[in-house]
C-alpha cells in the first residue's frame, strides 16, 4: 500500500512539471473546446479559430487560476476554474468531445449567467458502465442542449443518462475521414482491444477472447493459405503483443496508427473481425466486410456476421461465408442494418450544420 501511494505521487508529481502555463487572458471566441479530444480534427473541420479549455493539466491559464482562487478560495477550485474561463471566453457554442466527463453536462448550472449553447459528441463504443460519473437518479440535471450519438441504439442508450435533445450523426473520426475508392487486399484484418494497463477483470476477458480469435486466425490460415494482420491498441508494441499471446515473431502486428492510417486499413482489407471495437463497428458502417464476437450479443441485427458464442467451428462457418461474399451480396444484405451500430456521414454535416445554426441564433 505504501509503495502504491509512493508511485502514485511521482506519477503525479511528473504530471506537474509537464504541464504548460500561460498568464494571459483567454481570447474571446464563439466556439470554446472542452477538452482536446479531438482537437486537431476538429479545428480543420470548423475551419476557424476556437479557444480549447485544457482540463486534464496540460495547460492552465495563471490569470484564470488567480481569479478563480480569489472568487471561491481553494474549495472546489476545479470547477470554479472552469466557471472562470468559460466567463472570459464568453463563447456561443461549448463544445466537447469528452461526453463522458459529468462536469460538462452541469455547465449551464455552474455558469448563471450564460447564453451559449453546449454540444455532448459521443466519442466510442459505450455501455451503461461507462455512465458511473453521472447523477443517474435525476437526469434532469445531466443538461445539454444537444447530444450526438454514432447510432439509434445509442441515443436510446443515452436516456439513461440525461434527457437532453439526441440526434443521429454518427462517428466524429469516421465521418472526417471519408471512404475512398481502393483495391482491396485478400487479407484478414483483426483488431485487438488489448491492453497492458488493463484492470485484472478486463485483462482476463479480453485476453481470453482474443487468444482464442488468434488461435482460430491461425487454423484458418493453415487451411486456406489466406493472410492476416492485426491492428493493437495505442500503447501497445509488437513486442509486447506477440509476447502477451505468444505469437511468432514474423506476425504481421500493426501498432501505434494514426486515426487516416486505421481507416485506410479497414477499407483496404477484405474482412475486418473485432468484439466489441468502435473500428470494428466504423468499418461497417463504411459498408465494408466484418465478422463480429461481441462479449454480448446485438439486438434486432442480422446474425450471419456476427456470434455472441465462439468456438472454432462457429469462427470458421462465420469467416467462410463473409471472406467469400462478394461486396454487391454483403451490401444488399447489410444496408439496411448497417446503421444500427454507427451512421455514417462523410464531412460531418450533421455537426457542422448544428454549429451554423447556433451561430446565427
Amino acid at each position: 500500500m505504501i509503495m502504491k501511494r509512493i508511485g502514485y505521487f511521482f506519477r503525479y508529481y511528473r504530471s506537474l512539471l509537464k504541464i504548460k502555463l500561460k498568464f494571459k487572458k483567454p481570447n474571446k471566441n464563439k466556439i470554446l473546446m472542452f477538452d482536446y479530444t479531438n482537437e486537431a480534427l476538429f479545428k480543420r473541420s470548423i475551419k476557424r479559430k476556437i479557444e480549447v479549455l485544457y482540463i486534464r493539466l496540460e495547460e492552465i491559464n495563471f490569470y484564470v487560476l488567480l481569479m478563480a482562487a480569489k472568487s471561491c478560495g481553494l474549495l472546489n477550485l476545479g470547477r470554479s476554474y472552469i466557471k472562470t474561463y468559460i466567463e472570459h471566453v464568453e463563447p456561443k457554442i461549448i463544445i466537447t468531445f469528452n461526453e463522458l466527463h459529468g462536469t460538462f453536462y452541469l455547465l449551464k448550472k455552474l455558469v448563471k449567467k450564460n447564453s451559449f449553447y453546449t454540444i455532448a459528441v459521443q466519442d466510442g463504443y459505450r455501455t451503461l458502465p461507462n455512465f458511473s460519473n453521472f447523477n443517474l437518479l435525476n437526469i434532469k440535471d445531466n443538461r445539454v442542449d444537444k447530444i450526438l450519438n454514432f447510432s439509434k441504439k445509442d441515443k436510446k442508450l443515452y436516456e439513461n443518462i440525461s434527457n437532453s435533445s439526441k440526434v443521429v450523426a454518427g462517428s466524429f473520426r469516421n465521418n472526417f475521414f471519408k471512404k475512398k475508392k481502393i483495391i482491396k487486399r485478400k487479407k484478414i484484418l483483426f483488431i485487438s482491444q488489448y491492453r497492458d494497463k488493463f484492470k485484472n477483470s478486463e485483462k482476463i476477458k479480453y485476453f481470453i477472447r482474443e487468444k482464442k480469435i488468434l488461435d482460430f486466425l491461425k487454423i484458418f490460415f493453415d487451411k486456406n493459405n489466406v493472410k492476416y494482420l492485426v491492428v493493437t491498441k495505442p500503447g501497445v508494441s509488437k513486442n509486447n503483443y506477440i509476447n502477451a499471446f505468444n505469437l511468432q515473431k514474423n506476425s504481421e502486428i500493426i501498432s501505434s496508427l494514426n486515426f487516416k492510417k486505421k481507416y485506410e486499413i479497414v477499407d483496404k482489407s477484405e474482412v475486418t473481425i473485432f468484439a466489441d471495437s468502435s473500428l470494428g463497428m466504423e468499418s461497417l458502417s463504411r459498408g465494408n466486410k466484418v465478422v463480429s464476437f461481441p462479449f454480448r450479443p446485438y439486438l434486432g441485427v442480422p446474425k450471419f456476421f456476427w456470434s455472441h458464442k465462439i468456438n472454432q467451428d462457429i469462427f470458421e462457418k462465420k469467416l467462410n461465408l463473409i471472406y467469400k461474399m462478394k461486396i454487391n451480396t454483403w451490401l444488399k444484405r447489410i444496408n439496411h442494418k448497417k446503421e444500427v451500430f454507427v451512421k455514417y456521414n462523410p464531412g460531418n454535416t450533421i455537426l457542422l450544420n448544428i454549429i451554423k445554426k447556433y451561430l446565427k441564433n
